[in-house]
């Protein structure tokens, strides 16, 4: 296969609500779409958006760095079997020492264009037996009555699965939204917070222990130190679920540790979509679980992450793709959809808006 066109596309999506970073709140998501298009006319896309606090790269710095690719990438043969994931990526692309955000779009671009060849979804590509549909978890902001009534809403829109930051808030306001969550959504939803390493030992043991009552599923990221999770574990009896951790320690460390319930996997920070399977791979082998998130990519991104999401987790762990919510536009032709909690996994036909401007 030979790649006869590669484009980069430039696009500002206006948001909803404000993300905050460690550098300044987002009223708009930037990034560039890597657009590969084979000698029959097929085309495949890959986002490369980095976020601020979450890779090293700047958007400039990505941005130069898919330049210089994508006049290696012209007129160039794809290695065969790349879909396998079985190193070929590596053996392709590791000599070039691309960022991670470069890099997963890299990966998803040549993925998504080998799908389309085989008239199949990117999940189709990589695993035959793919589940043909995913849940969601809903993530829930704002002040506490807006939280509230999110939960009422989403529980009746078909979400199984509430998640909720913690750790911004006193210890005794983040319990009473706790607890009128849980009220809100039932006893059978399942409850998942996120402290984002705000807490310490026991802060986050006093919170654990108030917690308990309300049958969490688990908290993601709940200390500073995460080598404390297992004594944080066998105090509340709530397991822990990581994140930023997997990405500045060996993930595989974590693999035996018993008060880790889920590992919670961003390919585009990871940077390597083939890295990425593998590790789901082997934290599904340790009976842990696997929970695809994106980081406020578009839903070029997030369809990415949820065709992931249906090659792991035979029972179906509702995947962190709510961040769809914040976009008042998509870079993604008809948007990323979520309904009655969950989405089906169909092949991708256009991939992108024709508003954006071309590199």
């Amino acid at each position: 296969m030979t790649i006869k066109t590669a484009k980069l596309v430039r696009f500002e999506l206006p948001l909803r609500y404000p993300i905050p970073t460690p550098f300044k709140k987002l009223t708009v998501r930037e990034g560039i779409l890597l657009i590969l298009e084979d000698e029959d006319g097929r085309s495949g896309c890959g986002e490369i958006s980095p976020f601020p606090g979450l890779h090293r790269e700047t958007l400039s710095e990505a941005k130069r760095q898919a330049l210089q690719l994508r006049d290696r990438l012209l007129q160039s043969e794809i290695p065969e079997g790349l879909e396998r994931l079985d190193g070929g990526f590596g053996g392709w692309l590791d000599s070039l020492k691309l960022f991670p955000s470069v890099r997963f779009g890299v990966e998803l671009a040549v993925l998504n264009l080998i799908a389309a060849r085989k008239n199949v979804p990117l999940a189709g590509l990589i695993k035959k037996t793919h589940r043909k549909w995913i849940s969601v978890n809903a993530l829930l902001m704002g002040t506490p009555d807006n939280v509230v009534k999110q939960a009422r809403d989403r529980v009746e829109e078909g979400y199984r699965s509430l998640k909720i930051k913690v750790g911004k808030r006193t210890l005794e306001e983040d319990i009473r939204i706790v607890r009128a969550v849980r009220g809100a959504g039932g006893e059978k939803i399942e409850l998942r917070l996120d402290a984002n390493r705000k807490w310490r030992l026991e802060e986050a043991v006093g919170f654990g222990l108030a917690a308990a009552p309300f049958n969490i599923g688990y908290i993601e990221e709940p200390l500073q130190n995460p080598g404390a999770i297992h004594e944080f574990y066998t105090r509340t009896g709530i397991p822990a679920a990581l994140d930023e951790t997997l990405l500045q320690q060996e993930p595989e460390q974590w693999l035996s540790e018993s008060g880790i319930d889920a590992f919670v996997l961003k390919p585009s920070v990871l940077g390597s979509i083939e890295k990425t399977m593998k590790l789901a791979e082997r934290v599904e082998q340790s009976g842990k679980k696997v929970v695809f998130s994106c980081a406020f990519g578009s839903g070029v991104s997030l369809t990415a992450a949820a065709n992931l999401a249906a090659c792991v987790n035979q029972n179906d762990v509702p995947a962190g793709l709510d961040t769809h919510r914040w976009f008042k536009e998509d870079a993604l032709k008809g948007s990323f959809r979520v309904e009655h909690g969950g989405l089906f996994i169909l092949p991708e036909r256009t991939f992108y808006s024709d508003d954006f401007t071309i590199s």
